[in-house]
């Protein structure tokens, strides 16, 4: 399942318990995210692409 957060103005990656489990691809594009933290993608053990 692929996932699109693409222009949200996000300025850090969303909780990982609002991406559904079965998430292959997490498209972040032209957002404000700067960093990523250790575990942001937790529990998302399918995510094969951001």
């Amino acid at each position: 399942r692929k996932v699109v957060c693409s222009n949200m103005e996000l300025h850090q990656v969303l909780p990982a318990a609002s991406f559904p489990n079965r998430t292959v691809a997490l498209i972040l594009n032209n957002n404000k995210i700067q960093e990523l933290r250790n575990g942001s993608f937790f529990g998302l053990s399918t995510l094969e692409k951001l």
